[in-house]
């Protein structure tokens, strides 16, 4: 496993990993999760859109990444953990899980207006509303975000091969990406005409494959998926 902390630390950029499995496909698993960040670590960035830039973390018995409050480090809390086109499935919990109080143990609601303290400035994730294919390589996908207003926030699209139950928590393959603003109440509704990023001689996605997301805000702050 990965870990920053509580130590204050900023700008770090960790790419191309393989934790809980080797790139050839090999399960080794881990008992906990596979990178934390807590205290006052800043402004980094988890991989990232380029190729071979994401990193992989599979098959732990923890979190896929996590991002908390240190006890013993006044509560203060990580900011700026830019989590970005990783793959991230077959974790006992959450793929990215923003643990915002001593007393939270599982996947964080939304909540309206993004007002609440915490990691990532517990930033809310979008909601995902509808699939439909104009071409065989363009997409619409259209959802929504309940956030503070006048942001424009980066949002990831990732598809997995099976529903996780557990947290909502995979994000297998990266397949798009684009930016939209909220408006000044915060709220912002997308439908997206989207080319599927799709690596040579990569079967395309079908339409039983599950989509899951997350949105970044201007200050790097990705939310749960």
């Amino acid at each position: 496993a990965l870990t920053s902390e509580g130590v204050k630390s900023s700008g770090h950029v960790i790419q191309g990993n393989w934790i809980g499995m080797t790139p050839g496909g090999q399960i080794h698993g881990l008992s906990g999760n596979g990178m934390n960040f807590s205290g006052a670590t800043s402004n980094c960035l988890i991989g990232g859109t380029q190729p071979g830039a994401g990193n992989v973390v599979a098959a732990c018995g923890g979190r896929g990444i996590q991002a908390k409050y240190h006890l013993f480090d006044n509560d203060e809390y990580p900011y700026g953990i830019e989590i970005l086109g990783n793959r991230l499935f077959g974790n006992q919990r959450s793929g990215i899980d923003l643990l915002g109080s001593h007393a939270q143990t599982n996947h964080s609601p939304n909540d309206p207006g993004d007002t609440d303290d915490g990691p990532n400035g517990m930033q809310n994730y979008p909601v995902l509303t509808g699939y439909s294919r104009t071409t065989a390589t363009l997409h619409v996908i259209s959802g929504t975000l309940d956030s503070l207003p006048n942001k424009n926030d980066l949002f990831i699209i990732y598809a997995n091969a099976s529903f996780n139950p557990v947290d909502y928590a995979d994000q297998e393959r990266f397949i798009a990406r684009f930016t939209a603003t909220t408006g000044a109440d915060g709220l912002t509704t997308f439908s997206e005409v989207v080319p599927f990023l799709i690596a040579p001689g990569q079967a395309d996605i079908t339409l039983d494959r599950y989509l899951t997301a997350t949105a970044t805000d201007p200050d790097g702050n990705t939310s749960e998926i």
